[in-house]
């Protein structure tokens, strides 16, 4: 999965309070009709505004390496991808010079996703 760097969206990073967080995933879940169950870190964009609302409290009790796990998450998230799988994969390539970070998100994949983590980025030149 190649990421051209200039057609990457990098989005506004807003931490909020748990209580402010709360109440916006509140607002959020209304508005679309549907429970939103984050309690760390939601991406949302509006056309060309890409934003990732964090809540402080738990990004504040975050290592580094996991901090950076959840950002390159929800960035891939303000890239277009919906499904869960893909943006960790999106993140586990953008994360590709960390290798600590890639490895705690390959050692969550089990948990996150049922299964073992398989690398499946095939380049095939036919």
């Amino acid at each position: 999965m190649k990421k051209d760097v200039d057609l990457v969206k990098i989005p506004k990073m807003i931490l909020l309070e748990e209580k402010e967080f709360i109440k916006n995933m509140n607002i959020l879940s209304k508005m679309n009709n549907k429970h939103i169950n984050e309690n760390i870190a939601i991406a949302i964009s509006f056309e060309d505004n890409h934003y990732i609302f964090i809540n402080k409290n738990e990004y504040d009790n975050m290592d580094d390496d996991y901090k950076n796990i959840v950002l390159a998450h929800e960035c891939a998230h303000c890239n277009g991808i919906e499904n869960e799988e893909e943006a960790d994969r999106w993140a586990l390539d953008a994360l590709k010079d960390n290798e600590d970070a890639s490895n705690k998100l390959i050692d969550m994949w089990e948990h996150r996703h049922g299964y073992e983590y398989l690398n499946v980025n095939f380049d095939l030149h036919l």
